[in-house]
């Protein structure tokens, strides 16, 4: 019920392009962006809508449906800036929350952001920002939870009808950034603030045609409805408030050496409080070689979702939830050599009372919990080879070891490859992915494994004159059979994604 949506796009930009392509699928983005005197102006539109795949699952065919929307305006007067977002995503069929039923399963949410931020500039050597920020975020979800006639013998009037559960959901947001940039000397700088946010959920409840909150106290028999007038609250009216400080001193040991020293306070009112330490050290040897030491430490509070989502079979939450942090140290080198240029990042991390998805013995409802902590290591190997004009070969291996148990769903190693050339008005670029192997749940108990996949990309490009570009892309080149693993219990073989997918678009720049 909480979310950020994070927008990329270049400033003062005018264009639009059109795609089409595989299932039925037709885009349209614009970029208009411009200033005038001491006013400047970026708006960005995304508007997307498909068919979905086709996949065979259950003895079932089912597609996957999808509808974006989504518009940012940016608009600046002096040190003045606001920005205001409204997206909206739909999609149909498929699985929702770990269930199959193409003519009612549904999910839909809307989210709008408005944030204001103003600059000062204190004095010379003393710069201060201002933020304020809204959100709101609803969310309409329909589920099939259980097949026709899963509850025939226990529900009165007796009915073979499915489970059928509509979910609604509002919560809002505000905030408030403080935040200083004071250059001390040539060779010191510190910065420093302070953080408040306040979230609510003004709103959850289901909407059913059986008497769900019965159906979990094992009251019977269960009413039953032809329509979805059985009314259950998931969540109350919640709040969480946070008020946070923070502060970090940078300081040059020497041209080629930079210290970094940070301190961050937490408070979660009612919930938990905790201060975190971060240090780094950075050496810069010479124009080759690049050496950095990192130690951090990261907090988070459980979330409203996480405390108190109650009367739920899907998921509920868990009251008792303790905050979760991490401990991290890594060493990370750069080094650039004539056309090679490459990176290690190595990494420690601890877990402690990390926030996992368990089931609860009995009803084998999923819930939160707090569970045992984990030490982990890993790393991320990047290179990139320019061979001659033109060309690029780019390479990067990122590993895990002793992976945490409750990360079954994620793979311990990842790997791509990428090959790029460009020549004049020409560029084409082939991509491989490749994870290894992940598990799934095959019952609240059991689990089975997924094997490692390998996925191909490839785009074209074309530019047709000074402002008109055409380009080609393709999406899982070989048409792998790429599946991944839901939170819940799923059919065997995890959640099918979209086979190959291919998209012609037409750029128009003024």
């Amino acid at each position: 019920m909480m979310g950020v949506i994070n927008i990329v796009t270049r400033s003062q930009v005018n264009q639009i392009r059109v795609t089409a392509g595989s299932d039925s699928r037709e885009q349209i983005d614009l970029q208009w962006g411009g200033s005038q005197q001491e006013w400047k102006w970026d708006l960005a539109v995304h508007g997307l809508k498909d068919q979905g795949d086709e996949y065979s699952i259950r003895d079932l065919r089912i597609q996957d449906p999808r509808r974006e929307l989504l518009a940012d305006l940016k608009l600046g007067y002096q040190d003045t800036q606001v920005s205001i977002l409204h997206s909206s995503d739909k999609s149909e069929g498929f699985y929702t929350s770990a269930n199959l039923a193409e003519d009612y399963n549904d999910y839909q949410k809307e989210f709008d952001h408005i944030w204001v931020q103003q600059a000062y500039a204190v004095t010379e050597d003393w710069q201060m920002d201002l933020a304020f920020g809204y959100q709101a975020i609803g969310q309409d979800i329909h589920v099939q939870s259980l097949a026709p006639g899963a509850l025939a013998a226990v529900s009165s009037p007796s009915s073979n009808a499915p489970l059928l559960v509509r979910a609604l959901a509002e919560s809002r947001q505000s905030s408030f950034k403080w935040a200083n940039d004071m250059s001390l000397s040539s060779r010191q700088s510190i910065q420093w603030g302070m953080e408040w946010s306040n979230a609510t959920v003004e709103r959850a409840k289901t909407l059913s045609n059986f008497d769900t909150l019965a159906l979990l106290q094992r009251r019977f028999p269960v009413g039953f409805s032809s329509d979805l007038s059985f009314v259950t609250t998931i969540m109350g009216n919640e709040s969480k408030t946070l008020n946070a400080i923070y502060g970090q001193y940078l300081l040059d040991l020497s041209e080629k050496t930079r210290l970094t020293l940070g301190l961050r306070h937490d408070d979660y009112r009612d919930v938990d409080s905790r201060t975190s330490p971060r240090l780094g050290l950075v050496y810069m040897a010479n124009e080759t070689h690049t050496f950095k030491l990192l130690y951090g430490e990261a907090f988070r509070a459980p979330s409203l979702v996480e405390l108190y989502t109650m009367n739920n079979s899907g998921l509920l939450g868990n009251p008792d939830l303790v905050s979760e942090r991490v401990n991290t140290c890594e060493f990370i080198w750069q080094a650039k050599v004539s056309d090679l240029s490459s990176s290690i990042n190595l990494f420690s991390n601890k877990l402690v009372n990390p926030i996992i998805n368990d089931f609860q013995p009995g009803s084998g409802i999923r819930t939160y919990a707090s569970g045992p902590d984990a030490d982990y290591q890993g790393g991320e190997f990047n290179l990139d080879w320019q061979p001659s004009q033109g060309w690029l070969l780019s390479y990067s291996f990122s590993w895990i070891n002793n992976l945490p148990d409750d990360a079954f769903r994620e793979a311990d190693r990842i790997q791509q490859v990428r090959l790029q050339y460009e020549a004049e008005r020409w560029s084409w670029n082939l991509s491989l992915v490749e994870q290894g192997d992940r598990e799934y749940l095959l019952s609240t108990t059991q689990r089975a494994r997924l094997d490692s996949d390998q996925l191909l990309y490839s785009r074209i490009h074309y530019q047709l004159t000074q402002d008109i570009d055409l380009d080609f892309t393709v999406k899982n080149l070989g048409d792998s059979d790429v599946r991944s693993s839901a939170h819940g219990v799923v059919a065997l073989g995890g959640v099918p994604h979209r086979g190959r997918e291919w998209a012609l678009g037409l750029t128009w720049g003024w």
